[in-house]
């Protein structure tokens, strides 16, 4: 790799260490993440120009990962173990709220019109339609967990990084990769404990998608993590997370600004 490739004044790299840069304000494009072809054949790069800086806490965890690979299970298990670091953007639906449902806890309960305002406003990082009800979750919900002083934790769809990879939300993307069929089989075993048997043919599917996410999104991911253990695998993500703290970091050279 040239030096000269990737040579920015200092001044840069210490405010963005300090987390004192202010990011760009860019047009958010209009993508419906529900349908992965649209993010697909957008203009995707396999490489970028970047820059190495100091060390600094990132914003937001992105988990990215196969349907059934347990990023859902490793959301709540970091906030549970630590509700002072993590926080989960709360979603958005325009269902009724059911007696045991708290607004702003559970969901951010809405009128449908105006979260398909906010639609057509760009507002949503993710959405989509279930039994008659929109559910979503906007940028606001995001940066509301930054100013109660956590990191983000979203576990979202990979095309979804297209809106979130950049200086505004400093996010670590971590890849959760499925294990091999025969330890993914044992672990919903373990985890049903009993109550239902996931055929091998749906495994399959996990462990197949968990391979083309990969295959097409591998040079937008910080780190990957096979998910084979939960215990294991937060650990390993929690000292991962503790290595920002002490290391320098690869960071696209688009998340620096303002160089004199």
């Amino acid at each position: 790799m040239q030096p000269g490739l990737l040579a920015v004044c200092a001044k840069q790299a210490t405010r963005l260490a300090c987390g004192l840069i202010k990011a760009k304000k860019k047009k958010k494009s209009s993508y419906e993440t529900r349908k992965n072809y649209q993010f697909d054949k957008s203009d995707i790069i396999s490489y970028e120009e970047v820059q190495e800086m100091p060390p600094f806490l990132r914003k937001t965890l992105i988990l990215i990962g196969a349907q059934g690979v347990g990023r859902r299970v490793i959301v709540n298990h970091l906030i549970k173990t630590d509700p002072e670091r993590f926080g989960s953007a709360i979603a958005s639906t325009s269902r009724p709220k059911k007696d045991s449902e708290v607004d702003g806890v559970n969901y951010n309960f809405s009128k449908r019109k105006d979260l398909e305002n906010d639609i057509t406003h760009n507002r949503l990082l993710e959405y989509g339609e279930f039994m008659g009800n929109i559910y979503g979750t906007s940028f606001d919900a995001v940066k509301k967990v930054y100013k109660e002083n956590k990191i983000c934790v979203l576990d979202v769809n990979p095309q979804t990084l297209k809106l979130l990879r950049n200086s505004e939300y400093l996010p670590f993307v971590v890849f959760v990769k499925s294990p091999n069929l025969d330890t993914l089989r044992a672990m919903h075993q373990q985890a049903s404990r009993g109550s239902g048997v996931v055929p091998d043919s749906e495994l399959q599917k996990t462990v197949d998608e968990s391979e083309r996410i990969e295959q097409l999104y591998s040079h937008l991911f910080d780190f990957t993590i096979v998910n084979d253990n939960l215990d294991d695998t937060c650990d390993e993500l929690l000292l991962e997370l503790e290595n920002l703290e002490t290391q320098r970091q690869w960071v696209p050279v688009t998340w620096v600004y303002d160089c004199p």
